[in-house]
């Protein structure tokens, strides 16, 4: 009942640190609501020099005929995706950690940063006690100084796909090298 109240809770934040001047921070409902919230601002040149490398993940479930948005976000305009109403819990013990109930599925996504690294991880945990479904997680990249807004020079990319992996090269700054690895799934490229 507590996560229902979207005007307090975009406004109560969590935030983790890798030590080396890299970060990670939204809201408990998952939707940012400052520029610099993300699950990796990376620390280019160690402490500063810090750029927003990977927004977040948006999750959807298939099963059977339902589909679920777990998303969780304000658009300009007032757009809203209301992925909250399946939000049943966030915790915060060094991980930020946000439990979902959709259908006769539960989802448990946890997101952490490496100490020492410019390296965030989100890990899903699902318990379906009803007809098979599909999970469907979308990363946000972009590649922009943390305090700054995006762009569409902030998303291009040369871009490079394995099977459980793909690079991103921005165009802005042909050095830096963002990479995303998965351990299960498979990976469906859209423009």
């Amino acid at each position: 009942q507590e996560l229902e109240n979207y005007s307090t809770n975009i406004r109560r934040e969590w935030a983790l640190t890798n030590g080396i001047g890299g970060y990670a921070g939204s809201s408990v409902l998952g939707a940012h609501n400052r520029t610099h919230q993300g699950y990796l601002i990376a620390s280019l040149h160690p402490p500063v020099s810090r750029f927003l490398v990977f927004s977040k993940t948006n999750e959807r479930i298939l099963q059977g005929e339902n589909e679920f948005d777990l998303t969780c976000a304000q658009h300009k305009g007032g757009i809203r995706t209301d992925g909250r109403k399946y939000l049943t819990r966030f915790t915060y013990d060094g991980t930020a950690c946000f439990d979902y109930q959709a259908g006769e599925l539960e989802l448990h996504k946890s997101i952490c940063l490496a100490q020492g690294k410019n390296l965030s991880a989100v890990a899903y945990e699902v318990e379906n006690k009803g007809d098979d479904a599909t999970l469907i997680i979308t990363p946000l990249m972009n590649f922009r100084e943390h305090s700054e807004s995006s762009t569409v020079d902030t998303l291009n990319f040369t871009t490079s796909c394995l099977k459980n992996s793909f690079t991103l090269i921005p165009q802005k700054d042909p050095s830096v090298k963002i990479q995303l690895a998965f351990s299960d799934g498979t990976l469906e490229q859209r423009d």
